[in-house]
């Protein structure tokens, strides 16, 4: 999930992000092999096409997540949470940052 093109160091899973469109862009892996993970990941570092058909891509507005397992850990913008939710909501909001600029 992502509302950015670049996750750091040219690095994207997510490379239709636009920061001001209003949407967050969902990527969903398919269920694969150890050894398919490693090439995508060499893909993704290489800025190839690593998007194999069973995988899901879509811009959305918000997203409610419910694990089949507990999680206690997430990682949000770069840093580590602990959590205890149960259910996950994610939503874009549109036009909320101001930023000053010189002119």
């Amino acid at each position: 999930m992502s509302n950015t093109n670049q996750q750091g160091y040219n690095f994207t899973v997510t490379p239709k992000a636009k920061t001001d469109d209003g949407l967050l862009d969902m990527f969903i892996v398919e269920n694969i092999s150890y050894f398919k993970n490693i090439i995508n990941v060499f893909k993704i570092v290489l800025g190839l096409n690593f998007y194999p058909s069973k995988n899901i891509y879509k811009k959305i507005e918000n997203l409610n997540i419910t694990p089949q397992k507990p999680i206690k850990n997430i990682q949000i913008d770069g840093e580590n949470l602990n959590v205890n939710d149960g259910i996950y909501k994610i939503k874009s909001v549109k036009k909320t940052l101001r930023l000053i600029t010189p002119n």
